[in-house]
């Protein structure tokens, strides 16, 4: 060949080469079919292009100072030797897979196809929804009648529920003690573990045990698994009943502010509310703090000693129903979301706490 040839001359002359009379009325499919990709070299030699396969003879003189480049997407069925070059208008049926086109017959994948239009009705846009039931569905009685303190906003009062079931959930809940209990049984044979493993050194050794290092292991062992979470969470009904209501007001307070007040003003649903509730709640514990103009340090989401000390280690979340990449995700979306609205100086450190402030 004279002029370098295309993918397309290359599957040609491959299909020329080896003139199968099995090619005729076969459709390759890759679930019935056993395509395998095609090693196909192009060379170039004496000033003609060269193509090198399995099927063909190579020429006396190709080597690796006459090699330019490798032919790909080029395919072979073991059953007929039809050949197939895959590219994004090829022959092959197309299926849709996770947005994406992929061909039956090679199986590789192409982007699928998008149009844009200057007509605002032609464009593709997300559906609004809207909930047109009864505003006070979460705020009635058995009998029907409303509460006192009911909220007029079906949304807000559908979101405080799940926060309050998630927050009751992770601080008192049976999951909650049962996950206690087990990690105290637990907790019990790593430290019999250890004391028989420094008894047995000691032994050894012929060295006398000395306590004093057992119960340093002892308290260490206590403080690294948080063994006093069991006391903190121990509450009465109603410090309990005090205790969620007031971190469902408060976390209901940074959605808002995630929603309403960040640099992008995110849509809710980008965020999933319940993965929201635990991310905020682990927030907490440290506090999410960045210093304002003057220099001071501002906690836009306060620190909180009991939530410190009382939820359960966030690699445990799969046991109350709450997936930890979600979580993960969530929790570094609103620490990101913050961050830029400062960086950016869309709204200041103090603005954002005393928005904070003012809801609570």
């Amino acid at each position: 060949m004279q002029g370098k040839p295309t993918p397309a001359v290359v599957a040609e002359a491959i299909t020329n080469t080896i003139n199968s009379p099995l090619v005729a009325g076969h459709t390759c499919n890759i679930k019935r079919c056993t395509v395998k990709p095609l090693s196909v070299e192009l060379h170039h030699l004496n000033g003609e292009y060269h193509i090198v396969h399995r099927y063909i003879k190579p020429k006396a003189g190709l080597s690796k100072a006459t090699f330019i480049e490798n032919v790909y997407s080029i395919y072979v069925c073991s059953e007929t030797g039809k050949i197939h070059h895959c590219h994004a208008a090829c022959d092959g049926f197309r299926q849709l897979n996770n947005s994406m086109n992929v061909c039956q017959i090679s199986g590789e994948q192409f982007d699928g196809e998008s149009v844009m239009s200057w007509q605002l009705s032609s464009r593709c846009r997300g559906t609004e929804q809207f909930k047109k039931g009864d505003p006070l569905k979460y705020s009635r009685k058995k009998d029907g009648t409303v509460i006192n303190s009911a909220h007029y906003n079906i949304s807000r009062r559908e979101y405080k529920n799940i926060a309050r079931d998630v927050i009751k959930t992770l601080l008192f809940s049976e999951k909650r003690w049962k996950h206690e209990n087990d990690k105290a049984h637990e907790t019990r044979r790593i430290i019999e573990k250890q004391v028989l493993k420094y008894l047995r050194a000691c032994r050894k050794r012929k060295k006398t045990p000395v306590y004093t290092v057992l119960l340093n292991d002892f308290y260490a062992t206590m403080n690294r698994r948080n063994m006093n979470s069991s006391q903190v969470i121990q509450k009465t009904s109603a410090e309990e009943e005090a205790i969620v209501e007031k971190l469902t007001l408060e976390v209901y307070t940074y959605w808002e502010l995630v929603i309403n007040c960040t640099v992008k003003k995110t849509p809710s649903t980008h965020f999933q509310f319940k993965a929201f509730v635990s991310a905020v709640l682990y927030l907490m514990k440290n506090g999410v703090k960045m210093r304002s103009k003057n220099g001071e340090d501002l906690y836009i989401i306060r620190r909180d000693t009991f939530l410190d000390r009382a939820l359960p280690q966030s690699n445990k979340l799969d046991m109350y129903d709450i997936s930890k990449p979600l979580f993960t995700s969530t929790k570094n979306a609103i620490t990101k979301s913050i961050r830029d609205t400062v960086e950016r100086k869309i709204k200041s450190v103090a603005e954002l706490r005393s928005y904070v402030q003012k809801k609570l």
